[in-house]
């Protein structure tokens, strides 16, 4: 990936994961306990089309945006990030109707107690949170990464049905106020899926519930709170992209795709690692061909259920969608759970890099440029 002079939106762009979301990258200290899948993941994002293509657009560069301060963020409260093609958003989803059946079963079993904690949990401002704790909500219940995979591929609508589920009046644009439920988060956004693809909530916790079955209970790492933790970390680093600079790289088919993966990407993982497989040379091994032996396993399972062989109408989340959003969807899902495979990390780390020297050496050629343009109007005669 190269960058060019016409890269205005590219360089802010890449200014803002240089000044905001590479410096997150490092400071989770979750990452000791649960790893570091999650910008791996994003990582291999950053080779999404729509981020190259962001480095290729035309018109010159106007210096004074170069190094825009992530102090600039939007403080509106939470509220769409994409104009609907159906229309103004709907703030009342669910009125009128069972919440208790449109939430998974899962939630209805728990103790109100139980479902006030985790509603607080779930909450999208601490969804947003880089404090986020998902031992917290695994100590509510057992099925930690189906309730945080449908609070967010299901949002707002599941968190609106958690808040009427507890009698709270709910407001799909917003979360809890006041007391123990929390405050708004005004830098967090919606990205109401609902408006742009086809989703069915149904669908979503079975397939998420088929997952998390398949994570094993006995792997004290790769299990199904690190699947979870993961997830939200995803989301996380995604909402520190402003939504006017996100909407430029990722559509919701693109965000949609990347939290998917994140579900399953160590789904059925044996507990070992890729060194192990090879060396042992296991059956994965052998199948795999010694390359990314894991990941590809992860990878292939996820895609067997949502695609393949073992495809159920039950959890068929892409039912409905057209067969060119299943195929951009796939390849989105493959890359970045591939990506999660350390040796490929490195790679992607070292052209990281290699942009931040690049764009740190266009942001000066232009500032100098400036200067010297200014100075030639200032000593320019006057009329």
């Amino acid at each position: 990936m190269t960058l060019h002079r016409t890269s205005n939106h590219g360089i802010m762009s890449l200014n803002l994961y240089l000044k905001v979301i590479i410096p997150a990258l490092f400071r989770k200290t979750t990452w000791m306990l649960f790893g570091i899948c999650a910008p791996r993941l994003l990582l291999a994002a950053l080779a999404h089309p729509g981020f190259s293509k962001a480095f290729s657009q035309e018109n010159c560069v106007n210096s004074k945006r170069i190094n825009l301060s992530i102090d600039n963020f939007k403080n509106e409260g939470v509220r769409p990030l994409f104009n609907s093609r159906l229309g103004d958003p709907t703030t009342e989803f669910i009125e009128d109707s069972d919440f208790n059946q449109y939430c998974p079963p899962e939630w209805n079993a728990l103790t109100t107690e139980a479902k006030a904690k985790l509603a607080n949990l779930l909450s999208w401002e601490n969804l947003s949170k880089w404090e986020f704790n998902i031992v917290e909500v695994a100590d509510l219940t057992r099925d930690p990464l189906l309730l945080v995979g449908w609070a967010l591929l299901c949002e707002p609508m599941a968190q609106e049905a958690m808040e009427r589920t507890l009698g709270v009046k709910g407001d799909a644009n917003a979360d809890f106020e006041g007391g123990d439920m929390g405050s708004r988060n005004t830098n967090a956004y919606h990205y109401h899926f609902h408006e742009h693809i086809k989703i069915n909530p149904r669908t979503i916790c079975n397939f998420l519930r088929e997952v998390e079955r398949r994570y094993k209970p006995e792997n004290p790492y790769h299990n199904n709170i690190h699947a979870a933790d993961v997830t939200q970390s995803i989301h996380y680093l995604i909402q520190l992209m402003d939504e006017q600079y996100l909407s430029r790289i990722y559509d919701p088919i693109t965000i949609f795709s990347l939290l998917l993966a994140a579900t399953f990407h160590d789904v059925d993982h044996p507990g070992t690692n890729n060194l192990f497989q090879q060396n042992a040379m296991t059956q994965l091994a052998i199948e795999y061909n010694d390359v990314s032996i894991l990941e590809n396993m992860h990878s292939a399972v996820g895609h067997s259920l949502l695609l393949g062989k073992e495809k159920r109408d039950e959890w068929d989340i892409f039912e409905g969608w057209m067969h060119d959003e299943k195929v951009r969807a796939r390849k989105i899902m493959t890359t970045s759970i591939l990506a999660t495979d350390m040796s490929n990390h490195f790679a992607l780390v070292e052209e990281l890099d290699s942009l931040v020297g690049q764009v740190r050496t266009l942001a000066t050629d232009v500032a100098e440029e400036d200067n010297t343009d200014t100075e030639i109007r200032g000593n320019a005669p006057q009329p």
